[in-house]
């Protein structure tokens, strides 16, 4: 982030602009740092990644198991040559970084969700158990108690909430996968159209240039036969 370049749209907001582009700065400059020790042969433990929250964030990232994309922008205007000069050395040290990247399962035993949903159906079915004991309603001296038959209700509700919060994360996170496999279905049938369309065209364009070479070719063998039978009768 070039402080001397770039200048807030509002001047009010120009130091508040300056330390946001200094602490910027200062997390890539770290996380460049990690990216040079990772290059270098450091393990993680000796990476440096404790040097900002974003290197620990990235952690998994940088020669970890996870998959990482990186996009490098920039542009062609020559005034931002410095400024994209730096970022391709960036991406290109980014590159040289090699994750193994390796699935991580979790062990049905140990799904916090499936024991929720455990939890939920044993309360559930004590709370039943407890109703039928009580007769249908609560007496004096015999069945369970109200607070107990509280209690399991306060629990049941809690992990009813906690379920569908779970429920419905999991549901967003699908419909992001779905969305975004409709997407690359449709940005391939659109670059399929594009690339059919202009093969068509350029077909055209040559079954043209063919067709008036060819009419240049007739009318030079023309002239050719006409300049040929001038000279012969003369």
């Amino acid at each position: 982030e070039s402080l001397r370049r770039v200048a807030a749209a509002d001047e009010s907001q120009e130091e508040l602009r300056r330390k946001q582009a200094i602490g910027i700065n200062r997390v890539l400059t770290s996380l460049g740092v990690v990216v040079n020790n990772l290059n270098a042969g450091f393990d993680g433990g000796s990476a440096g990644f404790r040097s900002s929250a974003l290197t620990m964030l990235l952690k998994d990232c940088l020669g970890g198991r996870a998959r990482a994309l990186l996009i490098a922008t920039m542009g062609p205007e020559v005034e931002w040559a410095s400024e994209t000069f730096t970022t391709l050395s960036f991406a290109q040290q980014m590159m040289q970084v090699r994750n193994l990247e390796q699935a991580t399962y979790v062990d049905s035993s140990n799904s916090t969700l499936l024991q929720l949903q455990e939890r939920q159906s044993q309360c559930m079915q004590a709370l039943e158990e407890r109703r039928q004991a009580a007769g249908g309603g609560v007496g004096a001296g015999h069945g369970p108690s109200g607070e107990e038959l509280q209690r399991l209700q306060s629990e049941v509700a809690d992990l009813g909430r906690r379920l569908l919060t779970r429920d419905s994360a999991a549901e967003a996170l699908e419909q992001m996968h779905e969305e975004r496999r409709r997407k690359i279905e449709e940005l391939r049938d659109e670059v399929t159209r594009t690339m059919a369309q202009e093969f068509a065209a350029l077909q055209e364009q040559s079954r043209r240039d063919l067709a008036g070479l060819k009419e240049v070719i007739e009318a030079k063998a023309r002239e050719g036969r006409d300049l040929a039978a001038q000279a012969h009768r003369d």
